[in-house]
C-alpha cells in the first residue's frame, strides 16, 4: 500500500498549472487559469485551474479534482500510473516499488553468497581439490588465504544450477546473478572448471566473481 503521506507530498510538490499546460493551452484569468475543457466539447472556456488550491474544475461538465485526477482522466491512466508519472517528474520513486527492488537485490545477494559457499566447499572437499590447491599454493595462495577469501572451484558436475535449485533459487534469479546462462532449451552453469574468487563489497556481501583457469590453454572469466 502506498503511504498517504507520499501521495500528499507528490501533490504538494507538483505544480498543477505546469502539468495541465503541457497538455492543453491555458489563459490567465486573474489569479486562476482557464481553458476549453478537454473532457467535453465547448466554445467558451469553462475549465478553470486554481494554482492556490492546486485543483481544476469545469463549470460546464462538472469534472474536477487535483493533478492526479486530471492525468487519470486525460491520459486514461490508473491512479498508480498517474502517481508514477508525477513521481518521475520529481525524481522520486514510489516506496512500494523501492521496497520491491530492495527485496529483489537481497535475493540476488543471497544467491551469490550461497553460490560462493558451494564453490568454496567444492575446492576444500571435492575430488578435484588436491591438484587445484597445489596449483594455488604454487601461486602463493595457501589454505589460510583460501579460507579467508572464500576461494572456490566451479565444478562441471554436480552443477551449481542443481544445487541452487535445491535451495529454491529460480533459473531467472541465477541468470540475473550471472551464474547461469540459457542454452538451447535449457540452462547451464556460466562457470565450469574455474577457480572462483568472490568479489565482496564494503558490507562483506558477495557481488560477483572473478574466475580463472588452472589449466593451460583456457581463458579467465569475470562477472
Amino acid at each position: 500500500m502506498i503511504p498517504q503521506s507520499f501521495i500528499d507530498d507528490i501533490q504538494t510538490r507538483t505544480d498543477i498549472v505546469e502539468v495541465i499546460s503541457s497538455y492543453i493551452p491555458l489563459k490567465r484569468a486573474g489569479r486562476n487559469f482557464k481553458a476549453n475543457c478537454p473532457f467535453h466539447g465547448e466554445k467558451t472556456p469553462s475549465f478553470m485551474i486554481s494554482p492556490q488550491k492546486q485543483i481544476f474544475h469545469c463549470f460546464g461538465c462538472g469534472e474536477g479534482g487535483g493533478v492526479i485526477q486530471f492525468l487519470m482522466m486525460h491520459e486514461k491512466m490508473t491512479f498508480v500510473e498517474a502517481l508514477e508519472l508525477l513521481a518521475k517528474r520529481l525524481g522520486l520513486e514510489i516506496p512500494e516499488q523501492r521496497q520491491e527492488k530492495d527485496r529483489f537485490k537481497n535475493v540476488i545477494y543471497g544467491c551469490l553468497d550461497e553460490a560462493s559457499l558451494f564453490y568454496h566447499k567444492a575446492l576444500l572437499e571435492g575430488l578435484a581439490a588436491k591438484p587445484i590447491i597445489a596449483y594455488l599454493n604454487k601461486r602463493g595462495i595457501n589454505i589460510e588465504t583460501i579460507k579467508k577469501f572464500r576461494i572456490g572451484y566451479s565444478l562441471g558436475r554436480p552443477s551449481l544450477i542443481e544445487y541452487m535449485r535445491g535451495k529454491n533459487f529460480t533459473l531467472e534469479i541465477l541468470e540475473r546473478a550471472s551464474l547461469a546462462i540459457s542454452q538451447g532449451q535449457g540452462y547451464r552453469d556460466l562457470f565450469r572448471e574455474r577457480v572462483m574468487f568472490p568479489i565482496f563489497d564494503i558490507r562483506s556481501r558477495v557481488i560477483g566473481f572473478g574466475a580463472r583457469t588452472w589449466r593451460e590453454g583456457d581463458t579467465a572469466q569475470n562477472t
